[in-house]
């Protein structure tokens, strides 16, 4: 009988546990409205350059600018807009490069610890992931 109560707790507990993991909206709570920052800085000598992402989110809405700003070459400088669902903000971004202007569509994964960029063409040098930093 006790070997029988235990089997059954352990069943039960096993069973209640995996229910739990297969969940997968549990933990990646939406956005919240307000501003999130996100910086890389690369410094080689006397020569520093940055590369950030500034974005704003309102409700679903997300504004804000992703910038290259090398010290001594062509920046490329830009704005986003686009809409939020759960992390990830789906975006055009418009810029300009080397007197150029461009438009791509991204993809931007937001965590409390970075930001993944994703999208536009390789050469262009978008896919990155820029570190989280205070605004």
């Amino acid at each position: 009988m006790y070997f029988k109560k235990t089997t059954l707790i352990a069943l039960s507990l096993l069973l209640s546990a995996c229910q739990e993991v297969a969940n997968p909206s549990s933990g990646s709570a939406a956005l919240e409205s307000g501003d999130y920052c996100y910086r890389n800085i690369f410094t080689n000598g006397d020569t520093t350059d940055m590369e950030e992402l500034l974005i704003s989110i309102d409700g679903k809405a997300a504004k804000g600018s992703y910038n290259w700003l090398p010290q001594f070459k062509d920046q490329r400088k830009g704005s986003i807009e686009g809409t939020v669902s759960e992390q990830t903000i789906t975006a055009t971004y418009n810029f300009n490069q080397e007197g150029q202007s461009q438009s791509v569509d991204l993809t931007i994964a937001l965590t409390d610890k970075d930001a993944t960029v994703k999208g536009g063409a390789p050469e262009l040098g978008l896919n990155r992931t820029l570190n989280k930093v205070e605004c």
